[in-house]
């Protein structure tokens, strides 16, 4: 066998083509797979400002709740009368 160039040539004069990564390509073209993937991931560090909105809004949203119940009692007082009210409410 005889290599001409990036190609060899066999006993019939046949070329024969070689890589010219060598020959192990697909090792090569995985390594740039992964490579390209991991670049692609977006790297996003939080702020402590945010973070700090964050667990504020998660635990607004958590004490707020889906529903609310209250009793409320309210007595007014005037020089000439004195009311008093009591309220039960629902939300």
């Amino acid at each position: 066998m005889k290599k001409v160039g990036m190609a060899v040539t066999g006993g019939a004069d046949t070329p024969v083509r070689v890589s010219p990564l060598g020959r192990k390509p697909s090792f090569v073209l995985i390594a740039a797979i992964v490579i390209a993937a991991l670049l692609a991931i977006p790297v996003y560090a939080e702020t402590p400002e945010e973070k700090a909105a964050r667990i504020l809004r998660h635990v607004d949203d958590m004490w707020r709740g889906a529903s609310s119940h209250g009793r409320i009692s309210m007595q007014v007082k005037t020089r000439n009368y004195t009311r008093s009210m009591k309220m039960e409410v629902w939300s």
